[in-house]
């Protein structure tokens, strides 16, 4: 009643101390009161409320957590003490503060998660942590030596004054920093070094992450998102709200992972891809701790301060401005230097460019090769450092023709080489790619390599026959008489590389030992073979043993063949579906890892594996409710398997772990030899392994049990114990790779390599099991020395020869190859080797395939090009792709190029049109990926409250219109509040982009923009460019350029950078996508170049390309599926029809997706009449190359691929 009543609420004695208000998760209650005085602690929490005592006895005073009010601290005569309502707890917290008799007064001040309790008497000021409550220490050491009468802590102006006797007040200023610590970086660790913070390093090495090590303190895990790091972009400098607030090319970098490291003062940043060379900076943001001078990154985002868990930042002080003072952060930034050899980003063979006329003209004995950054001008004119390579087809580098530029000249501007063949083999001039190989013996065409990085030197491939003919005998199973191969340092030139290939076979070792698991083995019960009741719980069969040969690896066979009986004089068909197939692949792959079997799928052979009729086994069997789950009989070598389709609503979606996949799996033992376990506990498959849920189970559960591992390798050991060691020299520094081919040889061997590459002191460096599917692979940087290589079986990693554990053996082909380092290599203008391998570290070599015809071989493709007497040649174009595809023959080249690219931006920019093709009151759109605007065309000075005017008059000129165009969108360009008041004006919420106008074109800058015309008749500079339009309009008309894109058997489809595909409920497919259809050999290459990408977009994107749908649509993610890549059937097929080729198995790689521009694909596309999920790059069984491409706007996945695509 504004103190118009006044009561008496002091429950007794003199009041000493009172506090009010105060915050409980977060809500205000101004009611809250404690009262300390002579007989105790008294509270209440509601207005009317009166006091309660809740502590008796002499208070002098007390202090409350403003964050939250149950908890308060008290001094007494006796010491210092903690109160909590909400535990109803008195805690003492004097610990080491040794003159509590002596205590005036307390305060108490919450910072971050954390906070502090301060206290006064006659030993001055001292403070405890709320961390470690009870450890007392000296706050204000400049304070007079006198007792401590009262103190007041002003949290607004971190401020502490300290009442003293006799000796006056005392201020004491950031006493946060004092008690808390300041948060330092101290220094900044990459994968190969640590820098100090001070320093501003230069790498050479792409860091894949970093960690960022404060002093003693514990990082707030919740503010982590204040570490910002940027790189600068082209112009090479930084985004500074003050000093630079117009730069708007940095690049925000998100990384993959950020987390606190091993320790609580340090920070884990791991990034989600390489990072690209460039100047790089840290941000530690420290400014916007006061909730009111925020930060605002390069991308526009607000950033809260990074904090330790007592609420201090970096660079924590008291800051001065025009209006006055105030306590807050300030950012800390540290820089690197990425000094990466530059990349090569792009290739172009044989380019195509159009003349002023219109007209096609192709470099037909040029390539041009496009990199990330400036080369030294004579490195890159060094013709050593580029080989172009006729592969003759084939993997073998013995056929290969080698062939040297006769010119390479340097484009610093476009940071571009042109490489020129101006003679062929035998150095006879030639203008044409396809006229090099001058030997008649060689194919002249075909797949060609163009090797980028250093002087080629040919690896001689040598066939070790030594070996294969007993020169060593059989190779050992010791270090000590290890085959010794010599050196493979090539004995005529050290520089050039050397490959061996030796023939071997893990064979079979024989010994005569019991494993255990069986009837008569220790462990087991002896039970009578005749006993109805526990007979069939033995585990095992009467007089079962190694199933196999002693030190062997026994092979069965198995099949799903669709007809397995004859039930009531009718053939009994399988039912097992796809799914089920799957699980029963894994469950013989499972049993395998676990024992020394090997299970090979057949068409009709071995064990039969059905889901169907019990009554094949017995046609007395009633099926139906409470019928077998499953039966099984005969043995590994003709069994039959049935699990019972009755109970198909059990099996569900056969799960991996569900109970379709128990059964099948208890039944498959059977004939292998187990019998059941039903005696043992849960989790047994030949046991009770059924009776569990083992997908809502929170257990692990693992397939099979603990005892049927046991018996299995009881009636099937694993006894690969076989292992070949090899001995052999380096003399030079050099690359080392050594690979396995056994199941990839033609007669495919079931052997599962393991591999392990020691030094001379019998130490392993590398190993590897699987690489190419079960086959090994290691490659390793080795300097000169001795070396042993190791083969052996999968399960034998030890290759410990009196060591049993391998479950497969057969034979094998050991590839060692050896590289040495190259001395001279392309470098950068800093004097960086090239990253050809494009890894983030200087060095390696970049490799390109593409294919070679004759120009009467190579159909252009031109949507410019009149139709009339279309030929494909550069003079008379096709504009229309699926007449290009339909003649074209295998080994041809169709080439597509692009159309009124010169003025494309990208989608970044807007054309403009004169002031009479502008209608009033149409808008468009810019959106910077945070916020989007509405622009309204105004030719009568009246627009719509909220969106930006664009004035403009009938009268205006094209570039008239631009200009307002660029000043509208300029008006709302959004640039960071500063770290000044006396910064320029700025809009806080406007848009991240700035407009800059060229003629009738008006570019819009900003790392992320997207621009939507709608029908303002503004135009995109993509909106001109004709497309190749593929499958059908919302009508269901074919497009003008097929309802598919296929690319046929053997063609070679090349689109060029510039050019406009657009797409709805179609994929552009290469490869056979039918047993019956074989489209093997086809290839496709996305020629896109930096700056000028090919787009692949929806056919209801008004935003790209011509339109030529007459309604207005939008595009939508999914509209078509995407480039999809198989080999899987064509490598199904290859045994049956050797016609089906894959140059991938030749190391031949001529799919290429660089930098395409891929937009609203992922979508649903029928194939052969079935409706499927294609994402934008979709990988089956097939290995393209796919670099630099922007993926948006998809309906799935950008990229998938299988196991055997990676």
């Amino acid at each position: 009643d504004r103190g118009e009543t006044v009561r008496n609420i002091t429950a007794g004695g003199n009041a000493n101390a009172i506090v009010y208000g105060g915050y409980l998760n977060g809500v205000a209650n101004p009611n809250v009161l404690w009262v300390v005085s002579d007989q105790g602690v008294f509270f209440r929490q509601t207005a009317a409320g009166n006091l309660d005592q809740i502590i008796a006895g002499q208070v002098l005073d007390i202090a409350v957590d403003p964050t939250n009010w149950q908890n308060a601290y008290i001094i007494t005569d006796n010491g210092i003490f903690f109160v909590s309502l909400a535990t109803g707890t008195l805690t003492n917290i004097t610990g080491n503060y040794t003159a509590a008799a002596g205590l005036r007064t307390i305060e108490f001040f919450r910072s971050g998660n954390s906070g502090a309790v301060i206290v006064g008497g006659v030993q001055g000021v001292y403070y405890t942590e709320l961390t470690d409550l009870g450890n007392w220490k000296t706050l204000g050491t400049d304070l007079p030596n006198a007792p401590i009468h009262d103190m007041e802590y002003d949290a607004a102006d971190n401020v502490l004054v300290v009442g003293t006797l006799g000796r006056g007040a005392w201020q004491l200023g950031d006493p946060r920093t004092e008690i808390f610590g300041e948060l330092q970086l101290i220094s900044v660790s990459t994968n190969t070094n640590t820098y100090q913070s001070t320093e501003s390093p230069v790498v050479d090495v792409a860091p894949t992450e970093l960690t960022l090590r404060f002093n003693d303190t514990t990082i707030d895990a919740d503010t982590l998102s204040g570490i910002v790091i940027t790189r600068a972009g082209d112009n090479g400098t930084f985004y500074d709200p003050v000093t630079n607030p117009y730069d708007i090319d940095d690049v925000v970098i998100q990384p993959g992972y950020v987390t606190i490291g091993d320790n609580p003062n340090e920070v884990l940043i791991r990034f989600a891809e390489t990072l690209p060379a460039d100047m790089y900076q840290i941000t530690i943001v420290g400014q916007g701790s006061d909730d009111i001078h925020y930060y605002y990154g390069a991308d526009g985002t607000l950033v809260e301060p990074f904090m330790n868990i007592a609420g201090m930042t970096v660079g924590y002080g008291e800051i001065l401005s025009e209006s006055g003072s105030y306590w807050d952060g300030r950012n800390f930034v540290w820089k690197f230097d990425l000094n990466l050899g530059p990349q090569v980003t792009a290739v172009v063979p044989q380019p195509i460019t159009r003349n002023a006329d219109g007209t096609l003209t192709q470099a037909r004995n040029k390539i041009d090769i496009y990199l990330s950054g400036a080369l030294n001008a004579a490195s890159a004119q060094t013709l050593a450092f580029y080989s172009l390579i006729s592969t003759q087809n084939t993997a073998n580098t013995a056929d290969d023709v080698v062939i040297q530029p006769t010119s390479a000249v340097y484009d610093a501007a476009a940071k571009k080489v042109t490489l020129t063949f101006a003679a062929d083999s035998n150095g006879n001039p030639v203008d044409d790619l396809a006229e090099l190989v001058a030997d008649p013996g060689k194919i002249a065409t075909g797949a060609f390599r163009l090797r980028v990085g250093s002087q080629y030197r040919e690896v001689v491939a040598t066939e070790r026959t030594d070996v294969e003919d007993n020169l060593f005998t059989d190779v050992s199973m010791s270090f000590d008489d290890a085959a010794d191969l010599g050196s493979i340092t090539h004995p005529a030139d050290p520089m050039t590389g050397q490959t061996w290939l030796i023939s071997g076979q893990i064979a079979p070792v024989y010994y005569d030992v019991m494993w255990p698991g069986g009837r008569n083995t220790p462990g087991n019960r002896d039970l009578p073979e005749d006993a109805t009741d526990v007979g069939s719980e033995s585990h095992t069969y009467p007089d079962s043993g190694d199933v196999g040969p002693y030190g062997e690896i026994p092979t069965y066979y198995y099949n799903f063949q669709s007809v397995y009986a004859t039930i009531q004089n009718a053939p009994a068909l399988n039912l097992i579906t796809a799914p089920q197939k799957q699980r029963v692949r894994e469950i013989f792959s499972i049993i395998s890892s676990y024992c020394g079997a090997q299970f090979v799928e057949t068409a009709d052979q071995g064990m039969t594996i059905v889901t169907g009729d019990l009554r094949a086994f017995d046609p007395e069997i009633q099926i139906g409710p409470g019928s077998p789950a499953g039966m099984a009989g005969g043995g590994p070598e003709d069994g039959l398997v049935v699990v019972n389709s009755y109970y198909d609503y059990v099996w569900g979606d056969s799960e991996y772990g569900g109970s379709f996949m128990q059964v099948m799996m208890h039944e498959i033992l059977h004939p292998l030899g187990l019998m059941h376990s039903y005696e043992l506990p849960a989790f047994e498959i030949m046991g009770s392994s059924e009776t569990i849920d083992t997908l809502a189970t929170t257990q692990e559960v693992t397939f099979p049990g603990n005892n049927d591992v046991t018996v299995l390798q009881y009636l099937y050991r694993k006894d690969s114990l076989d292992t070949d060691f090899y001995k052999f020299e380096i003399e030079t520094e050099g690359q080392l790779s050594v690979e396995t081919v056994a199941q990839r040889l033609k007669n495919s061997s079931l052997l599962d390599t393991s591999l392990v590459l020691y030094d001379d002191q019998y130490r392993p460096i590398a190993g590897n099991d699987d690489y190419f599917d079960d086959d090994s692979f290691i490659s390793v940087n080795l300097q000169a020395g001795t070396y042993y290589i190791g083969v052996s079986s999968t399960g034998n990693p030890q290759y410990a020869p009196d060591v049993d554990g391998g479950t497969t053996e057969g034979a094998y082909q050991l590839r060692i190859n050896f590289q040495p380092q190259v001395q001279q290599q392309l470098k950068s203008a800093r004097g960086t080797a090239l990253d050809g391998d494009a890894d983030g570290r200087p060095g390696g070599q970049f490799d390109y395939w593409f294919n070679v015809q004759t120009a009467d071989n190579t159909l252009i493709v031109d949507k410019l090009a009149p139709t009339a007497g279309a030929d494909g040649s550069t003079d008379h174009p096709y504009n229309n792709l699926q007449a290009a595809l339909a003649a074209a023959q295998q080994g041809d080249i169709v080439r597509v190029v692009g159309n009124n690219v010169a003025n494309d931006n990208q989608g970044n920019a807007i054309q403009a049109v004169a002031g009479t093709m502008l209608v009033d009151g149409r808008t468009f759109t810019i959106s910077d990926a945070k916020r989007t605007f509405t622009f309204e065309l105004d030719g009568n000075s009246t627009f719509t409250q909220g969106n930006i005017q664009v004035a403009f008059k009938s009268t205006d000129s094209a570039e008239t219109v631009a200009a307002a165009l660029a000043a509208a969108i300029n008006s709302i360009s959004w640039i960071p509040a500063g770290l000044s008041e006396a910064s320029p004006d700025r809009y806080a919420e406007g848009l991240y982009a700035r407009a800059t106008v060229s003629g009738t074109i008006v570019k819009v800058d900003g790392p992320t923009v997207a621009i939507n015309l709608g029908t303002t008749k503004l135009l995109s500079t993509l909106q001109d460019n004709l497309a190749y339009e593929i499958g059908v309009d919302p009508l269901g008309n074919t497009l003008s350029d097929g309802r598919r894109l296929e690319v046929p058997k053997g063609v070679a489809l090349m689109i060029d950078a510039g050019a406009v595909f657009k797409l709805r409920s179609a994929n552009v497919s290469v490869g056979s996508s039918a047993v019956s259809v074989d489209r093997s050999l086809g290839s496709l290459q996305v020629l896109g170049t930096p700056g000028n990408d090919v787009i692949f977009t929806s056919y209801l994107d008004e935003r790209v390309g011509v339109d030529a749908y007459s309604n207005t649509t939008n595009p939508s993610s999914g509209n078509w599926g995407g480039i999809v890549f198989r080999n899987n059937y064509d490598y199904d097929e290859q045994a049956a029809d050797p016609a089906r080729v894959i140059l991938e198995q030749e190391g031949i790689f001529l799919n290429y997706v660089n930098h395409a521009d891929i937009r609203y694909g992922g979508g649903k596309v029928a194939v052969n009449g079935i409706q499927d999920v294609y994402n934008p790059i979709h990988m089956l069984e097939a290995r393209p190359a796919v670099s630099y491409n922007t993926i948006r706007y998809s309906a799935d996945a950008a990229m998938s691929a299988d196991p055997n695509s990676l």
